[in-house]
Parts: structure tokens; C-alpha cells; sequence
């Protein structure tokens, strides 16, 4: 069963920032400007350096995607 928090651990901040500023810019976010509100599994995402699973919200939506963040701060690779 999932776990969902409403807050995004500290270690994990940076790659969920470049995932949210990736989705923002595709056609999926519909000009809306998103934010994490939530992580599934957030000890999962922990362990995984890859995978994360977010709740976003922006506009008049709230929705869940899942991302593959790969790289560092000077240069991730998003999916």
C-alpha cells in the first residue's frame, strides 16, 4: 500500500525542484505553474536515487506523476 506525505524530505528536495521545473515546461502542464504537494513512498524515493513519485498542483488540478530524475544539481536528466 502506498504511503503518501506531505512533506517532501530535505534529501530529497532537489530532485523533486528539477522534476516539477521539468513538468512545468511540457505541454502536460498546460501553461499552469505546479508544486509538489506530496510524495508517495517518500522512504522508497530515499533508497532509489531514480524514481519519484509526486503529488503535484497547479491551476485548478492536482495530479499524481511519476519521474525518473538522474544527474546532480548542475545538470539533471528528467523524465
Amino acid at each position: 500500500m502506498a504511503t503518501v506525505s506531505e512533506s517532501i524530505p530535505e534529501a530529497l528536495r532537489p530532485r523533486v525542484d528539477a522534476a516539477v521545473a521539468w513538468f512545468n515546461k511540457t505541454d502536460d502542464a498546460a501553461g499552469d505553474e505546479f508544486k509538489a504537494t506530496g510524495i508517495l513512498n517518500p522512504d522508497d524515493a530515499l533508497i532509489n536515487d531514480e524514481k519519484l513519485h509526486l503529488v503535484i498542483c497547479g491551476g485548478d488540478r492536482c495530479e499524481q506523476h511519476s519521474f525518473w530524475v538522474r544527474g546532480g544539481s548542475e545538470n539533471w536528466d528528467v523524465g
